[in-house]
Parts: structure tokens; C-alpha cells; sequence
């Protein structure tokens, strides 16, 4: 027990138990003999670990989803939880608290458990389960009973999307990749014509991803909504390490919670080499975008019990895409480089999305943590890194995210603070009443996108971002020519793109009930036509002002013309011309995003024009 003194003599004998102290920790036990003569032996000794205390388990809990096997649909449930000592992995599950069932143990020591239960019943059915953790020295923690439901297949959709076969890198430098695929169908082994799935699992590691650990990988965030059946999806996995080897895989899921089989996986390893910027080029001109957003605002800290969790607010650049999180315990300097902190062995990466929150647990509460946020667009430019740091408040089990309120200016209520130009109904769906137009950025313009990405015939796309970009405008005169608002003309020739007084009117109308009945609405038409810039009556009688992009970008022999000629020379891969026909080639073909979904207008006649 560590003491320098020993019991009393007792008669010899090969094995003897002895009481330890109840202290828990590294104890010592030595021993010696002695004969009938009274000579004594050299003292042997050895230690133990004596380790009394079971873990404690924390955050169980359970997502149930659905899985195609053959013809077939059955239900799956993934269980996780967290224990504060590397232990094993266990679920006991069943009807009711009888627990009939059982998983194998994982004798992998960890302080994160998932555990995926499978072939469950479907449709709602209850299940009871229990967490089972074992630390290295046989002590067990069970958890209390708790309770999932499965998921129901709605009108009997039992087919999962089908698998994503030719996921590919089209895009690498030495901190990120751009991947693209083919869209599922909605219909499993049937190719269902415009058909799509509901969302993506897009996943990557370091280590090999297969279909059994593809939920352990990281998950990115920010995942594009699936396009309609075998229409190309694109997606950038940025704020990775140079000259590193990643596995990513892919898979989707319906409306049924019906999910895909994982994807073909990848395997991909960045280059040690600086990152290489194309740009597009010719007598259209040059665009390089090199502008980083602005930083993510509002930064803050909140310490618990072995944990700390960070808030912030998101930058509102039109093309930002997510924000990036490092951890590191030696001080960071303020306004460090992302890629340097990207590449230095003392700093992890412990978060990479589009949320506003993140919990950092399994923390020491003695130690102090260094956090630094940045901002990233669709360039990978990196906004100014901001820098925090704390240490975890021992004892505290629980916090309170503060967030911004003001009071509305139609109820006493407080809300969260907002700036959105917008009356309420009753039914509590917006009511818009300013105009919008191409190239304003507003939280007005971010209702209006949300709540057309419901109908993808008007907005296929489905990009929400504040920004009222050439996608937005597309979707507008969709609409506006669906329901006979306007169908031709120019933005202030006739207000066809501009979210006008009519425009308006029928959108409020059409809304007024829900964004479900806004997606289910059938309009008289959906195909708007391309029309040259001849004057046309205003319907919308809006004067569309000469707005600025608040993101400048670099343009060379920018024209500003919308007068559509005709064409007289022949145009091919590789060529640049003074006329810049390619450049007009390009424009009426960006109107339309089933034949040019890229839309760059550049003046050369690259691949993208050639497909």
C-alpha cells in the first residue's frame, strides 16, 4: 500500500489475498520470507492499477433510419453516446425492457460509441434500449432505458434511392477537392425518369471508408440538394492537409427515410504544391475571384464541465460556403493564415460547416484551449482568422446559448433579430412587400429563395443564399411567365427577372397557405422563353436601380449590352474573337440551366461551351 512497514508474520503459504487502500491509482505490493533459522529474504514486490470507478455515460441517443435489402426495406438505427474513460461498446434493445436482443461487443477501448442496429421492423415501431460501457479494468456502466421510434414509409415507398456509382475528383489543390456525381434515382434498381432523393451523406477520412464504418468518417456539411435523376451534383471539401491521402463516399436518402447503398469510394491524396487558380480568359475577359468574405462575427466562448462550446455568426457574402474551426492548446496569433493553421502539427481541425454553433467536449478541465474561426468562399479564399480562448468550468453540467433579440415591431414578443422586409399571416408564412431585383443581397431575397427551392420545376437549383444572382433571376421569370405575369422582355423594359408589385402579388397569394402548398402548386406554364431586349410594356411598372456586386471582382472588357445579334462565323473549341461572339454564344445558353449549368461567361470556348 506504500508504506514502509509490514504486517506481522504468519505461517507460509503459496497465495494470499491482501485489502488494498481505497484510494484509486498505482499500488504497490511487496512481500518477503523467512525461514525456521530466522533468515530473511531480499523483498519482492509488484504493482496494480487499482481502478474502482466506472465510467460515466452521456449524450445517448438514436437516429433511425431506412435500408434497401434487395425488393425489400427494413428499418436501422445508428445508437451513440459518449463515456468520460476509454470503454467498450454494447446495446441491449428490444420491444420492451426485456431486451431480447443484443449487439457484440466492441472491445475497442473508446470514449465515442456508435453502434448500428439493423433489419429492425419499420412503420413506427417502439424500440427500448440500453447503452452497455467497460473500462480496461472490468468495470461496467449501464445506462437507463431509453426508447427510438422507426421511421414510417409513407403511401408504401419502400425503394431506396439508388447507389451513386461515378463518384470522381474533377478538381484538386494541395487544401481541398471538388467532387462531382451523377444524381440518384428515387427508385432503387428502377430508373426513374425526373425523379430525385431527398438529401446527402457525403463523408471523408484518412483512413479507409467502407460500408460497415462509413458512418464513423467525418460528414461534411452543407451538402448541395440532389438533382433530379442523372444530373451532375457538385460539392467542395476544403481545409484539407496537404500531401494526405482521403477516402470519400457518398450516399443519399428519400422522403421515406429510405437510405442508398454507400457510393463507390474515392481515394484521393493532395499534392505539396501551392494551389494553382484557372481562370477563364479571351476577349470576354479574365474573372479571378481573390476577395476573401468577411470573418464570421460575434465569436464567443461558454465553458462546462469538461466541455466548451462556441457560437458565432455566419458572414453574409453571396458566395460563402462554410466556416472552419481549429483547436490547439498553444496560443494562436489573431489573424493567422487558415492554411497555416492548416498545416501545423500543434492544431486540429475540429470543425468544418455552415452552422453556428459546436460543442467541443471530452475536454481536460485544467487546461486552456486556443479556438480560431475563419470564413471560406467558392474560391477557397479564407477570411481573417479570429482568435479565443478558455478553460473548461469544472462541475458545471449545462449552459445557456445567449442569442441577439429584438423586440418586432408588429408584437411585443421578442425574436430573434432579423431584417427581413415582410408582413405575417396569420398561418405564419411571409408576406413580401419590396421589390427585389439582380444583384441585391438581403435576408428578403433568402425568404423568397427558400421558399421557392420547395417547387424545383421553378427553382431547380435550390441555392439559398441572400444573393439575387443570375440562378435567382432564372427562377423568377420561370415564375413570372408560369403564372402570365410577364413571360419576355428585359428587367426594365418589361420587369421580366425583377421581383416586382405583380410578381409580388401572385407569390403572397400562392404562399398564403404554406411553403407545402407553394411546391404542390401546378402553374399554367413552366418553360419562360429567351427573348432580345425590343421594349416591351413594363407590367411590373418597377424602375430596376444600377446596383454594384458588394463583392468586387476583376473584370477585363466587361460589356454591358444586352442587344442580341445574329451569328455569322462559326464557333469551335479553342476559339477567342474581338467580336466576343463567344461571349454572347455564352450568355443566351446561360439562360437556360439544363444546357449550360455552369453559366460563365468568359469569351473563350472552353470545355464547359463545348458540352
Amino acid at each position: 500500500n506504500g508504506s514502509g512497514s509490514f504486517s506481522t508474520w504468519e505461517t507460509y503459504s503459496t497465495s494470499k489475498t491482501w485489502n488494498l487502500s481505497a484510494v484509486d491509482g498505482t499500488k504497490t505490493v511487496k512481500v518477503r520470507y523467512r525461514d525456521a533459522a530466522g533468515n530473511v529474504s531480499t523483498i519482492a514486490s509488484d504493482t496494480i492499477t487499482l481502478d474502482t470507478q466506472a465510467s460515466s455515460i452521456t449524450n445517448v441517443a438514436a437516429v433511425s433510419s431506412s435500408t434497401h435489402v434487395g425488393q425489400n426495406t427494413v428499418a436501422s438505427a445508428v445508437i451513440t453516446w459518449k463515456t468520460t474513460k476509454p470503454t467498450t461498446s454494447q446495446v441491449d434493445y428490444g420491444f420492451d425492457t426485456n431486451y431480447v436482443h443484443a449487439t457484440s461487443e466492441n472491445k475497442n477501448l473508446t470514449y465515442s460509441h456508435s453502434v448500428t442496429l439493423k433489419n429492425l421492423s419499420i412503420n413506427g415501431s417502439v424500440y427500448h434500449y440500453r447503452v452497455l460501457s467497460t473500462n480496461a479494468y472490468g468495470n461496467q456502466t449501464i445506462s437507463t432505458d431509453h426508447t427510438f421510434t422507426t421511421v414510417k414509409v409513407p403511401h408504401g415507398d419502400s425503394k431506396a434511392p439508388s447507389k451513386i456509382t461515378d463518384l470522381k475528383v474533377t478538381k484538386i489543390t494541395k487544401n481541398s477537392v471538388t467532387l462531382n456525381w451523377s444524381a440518384p434515382s428515387n427508385g432503387f434498381d428502377n430508373h426513374i425518369a425526373n425523379s430525385s432523393a431527398k438529401s446527402y451523406d457525403i463523408r471523408y477520412s484518412t483512413n479507409e471508408i467502407t460500408s460497415e464504418n462509413f458512418t464513423n468518417a467525418t460528414k461534411i456539411t452543407g451538402a448541395p440538394t440532389p438533382a433530379t435523376y442523372d444530373k451532375t451534383n457538385t460539392m467542395q471539401i476544403a481545409g484539407l492537409k496537404q500531401n494526405t491521402t482521403y477516402y470519400i463516399a457518398i450516399r443519399s436518402t428519400d422522403d421515406a427515410k429510405n437510405t442508398s447503398p454507400v457510393s463507390n469510394i474515392i481515394k484521393v491524396t493532395t499534392p505539396n504544391t501551392e494551389i494553382v487558380t484557372h481562370t477563364y480568359s479571351g476577349n470576354g475577359g479574365a474573372i479571378i475571384d481573390s476577395t476573401p468574405p468577411a470573418k464570421p462575427r460575434d465569436f464567443k466562448l461558454t465553458s462546462a464541465n469538461n466541455q466548451i462550446t462556441l457560437t458565432w455568426e455566419n458572414p453574409t457574402d453571396f458566395d460563402f460556403v462554410r466556416v472552419m474551426i481549429f483547436k490547439s492548446l498553444n496560443p494562436i496569433k489573431e489573424n493567422t493564415p487558415a492554411l497555416n493553421l492548416i498545416q501545423r502539427q500543434d492544431t486540429q481541425k475540429i470543425y468544418d460547416g455552415s452552422n453556428t454553433e459546436y460543442t467541443d467536449a471530452e475536454l481536460n478541465n485544467t487546461s486552456t484551449y486556443y479556438y480560431a474561426i475563419t470564413a471560406y468562399d467558392r474560391s477557397y479564399n479564407y477570411s481573417k482568422t479570429i482568435v479565443i480562448h478558455g478553460q473548461p468550468l469544472a462541475g458545471k453540467t449545462s449552459i445557456q446559448i445567449k442569442k441577439s433579440v429584438s423586440t418586432s415591431a408588429n408584437t411585443n414578443k421578442p425574436t430573434q433579430t432579423t431584417n427581413i422586409h415582410t408582413k405575417t399571416t396569420g398561418n405564419s408564412n411571409p408576406l413580401f412587400t419590396h421589390n427585389l431585383w439582380y444583384r441585391l443581397k438581403n435576408n428578403d431575397v433568402k425568404e423568397m429563395q427558400q421558399i421557392l427551392s420547395k417547387n424545383k420545376t421553378l427553382y431547380p437549383e435550390g441555392i439559398v443564399s441572400g444573393y439575387y444572382g443570375k440562378m435567382t433571376v432564372r427562377a423568377v421569370q420561370r415564375f413570372q411567365c408560369a403564372y402570365n405575369i410577364v413571360c419576355e422582355g428585359s428587367p426594365r423594359a418589361t420587369g421580366y427577372g425583377v421581383f416586382g408589385p405583380k410578381t409580388r402579388k401572385v407569390f403572397n397569394q400562392i404562399n398564403s397557405g404554406s411553403e407545402e402548398a407553394f411546391a404542390s402548386h401546378k402553374p399554367i406554364a413552366t418553360t419562360p422563353t429567351i427573348t432580345n431586349s425590343k421594349q416591351v410594356k413594363n407590367t411590373e411598372s418597377h424602375p430596376v436601380p444600377n446596383t454594384q456586386p458588394e463583392k468586387q471582382l476583376n473584370v477585363a472588357n466587361k460589356t454591358n449590352t444586352d442587344q442580341i445579334e445574329n451569328f455569322t462565323t462559326n464557333l469551335y473549341i479553342g476559339v477567342k474573337n474581338k467580336a466576343s461572339n463567344v461571349a454572347r454564344l455564352q450568355k443566351i445558353l446561360s439562360k437556360d440551366t439544363k444546357i449550360y449549368p455552369e453559366g460563365i461567361i468568359s469569351g473563350y470556348f472552353g470545355h464547359l461551351t463545348s458540352r
